[in-house]
């Protein structure tokens, strides 16, 4: 019978948990997609940057050989192929640093789009020929309420007050049928089966 919402508000309850659980899911997609996005765009930017690094390290070892070839004729001094020498040599490390930080964002990449690192590839080369949607300026604040984490602390607060409900209702006497009543014979024994069932609460709830 129910009589005073227990059973209603604990059914309640479990399907706002449950919602809350399913908002909990949508809002870790979100910070998934974002990662995934922010790491994509890392990595064409390394990508760009490995670029550059070799091409500033292969006009490094232009200007050596340059500076080689004048340093023959007498032109240059022994000091400045050694300067242009340390030059190749930091250009080189900048190009294996930044390989090193592209292979680990591929990595990162790989491990959140499910893909094993070792057969993992991106075929953009930079930023340039990504189309970015347009936004607009201005947002209504109503956006904020289809956050599903927002969504998800709304559902835990409307489970938590049917708990509230269900507590409350614990504390008023309940209505149980069972074999004793429905193998009464005549309808006053029955009538005292249930009016006992009813009564008994009353005096348990003083505990």
């Amino acid at each position: 019978l129910d009589l005073f919402g227990a059973n209603r508000a604990k059914a309640g309850a479990a399907e706002e948990r449950l919602l809350s659980s399913t908002y909990q899911h949508d809002a870790l997609a979100l910070v998934i997609m974002g990662d995934v996005a922010q790491n994509y765009f890392n990595v064409l930017n390394l990508k760009e940057r490995v670029r550059i690094a070799k091409d500033n390290w292969r006009a490094s070892k232009d200007l050596l050989d340059v500076a080689e070839a004048r340093f023959q004729t007498g032109a240059r001094m022994q000091l400045d192929i050694t300067r242009q020498e340390t030059q190749v040599a930091r250009a080189k490390a900048a190009v294996t640093a930044l390989e090193q930080e592209l292979a680990l964002a591929q990595n990162a990449l790989a491990v959140l789009v499910g893909e094993p690192p070792q057969s993992f590839s991106i075929n953009g080369k930079n930023l340039n020929r990504l189309n970015l949607p347009d936004v607009a300026a201005l947002q209504p604040a109503a956006l904020l309420e289809r956050r599903p984490d927002v969504k998800s602390m709304e559902a835990m607060l409307i489970a938590a007050n049917a708990d509230i409900g269900a507590a409350r209702a614990a504390f008023y006497p309940s209505v149980n049928i069972g074999p004793s009543l429905l193998l009464a014979a005549n309808p006053s024994a029955s009538a005292l089966t249930l009016a006992g069932s009813i009564i008994a609460p009353i005096f348990q709830g003083g505990r």
